[in-house]
């Protein structure tokens, strides 16, 4: 609290300074959806999870997610809406909400956000296939599960409550993948013969 007197002749009071740190935080976890029901099936603790296990749901590290300010409230990414933030999920070595820990594989969080509405976006590419896949390591091969956007509106009610979405998670599952020749089979023997 500061007093501040004006003077008679109305001069301007430059020097009534003070800070303030919005509690706005969006975010949580990114994960190998291998089953694609949606769910993160587990191990949740993420010391006993093993990407190479192929029935382990575990955190999905490095995926880009972008936070957009929602200027005009409908909940999606619109050309021109501010970026606000962009942010990689943790890899297991790296604190990425800057609390002074070290996250868990698959974490990210969003803080010191105002009251607003904010699109979360992640994107499908950055995410490499898991240890269990024989696409290990590789981009470009994995698909959302559970959409790739999400509005979001932070409310300043007096409940901090609602200034906090947790629950803001991804699943990503390998896509299928397609290869071969599509042709006519004139004499339907189906073998691609040198005249079809």
């Amino acid at each position: 609290e500061i007093q501040v007197t004006i003077n008679p002749a109305g001069d301007p009071v430059l020097d009534a300074d003070f800070g303030y740190d919005w509690i706005g935080s969006i975010g949580d976890f990114a994960w190998y959806d291998k089953d694609g029901d949606t769910v993160q099936d587990g191990p949740t603790d993420p010391l006993l999870c093993d990407n190479s296990n192929p029935t382990h749901e575990c955190g999905a590290p490095l995926a880009t997610v972008v936070l957009y300010g929602d200027t005009n409230g409908d909940g999606v990414y619109q050309s021109g809406e501010p970026i606000l933030a962009v942010q990689e999920t943790s890899d297991g070595n790296t604190d990425v909400d800057g609390d002074g820990t070290i996250d868990p594989i698959g974490y990210y969080r969003f803080t010191d956000l105002p009251p607003g509405a904010y699109v979360v976006e992640v994107s499908e590419q950055e995410v490499a296939a898991p240890d269990s896949s024989p696409n290990a390591g590789q981009n470009g091969t994995m698909i959302a599960t559970t959409g790739t956007q999400v509005g979001v509106v932070l409310e300043s009610t007096g409940d901090p409550a609602d200034m906090q979405r947790t629950d803001i998670d991804w699943g990503f599952k390998e896509a299928a993948y397609l290869a071969g020749n599509l042709f006519h089979d004139v004499n339907a023997n189906g073998i691609l013969d040198t005249s079809e």
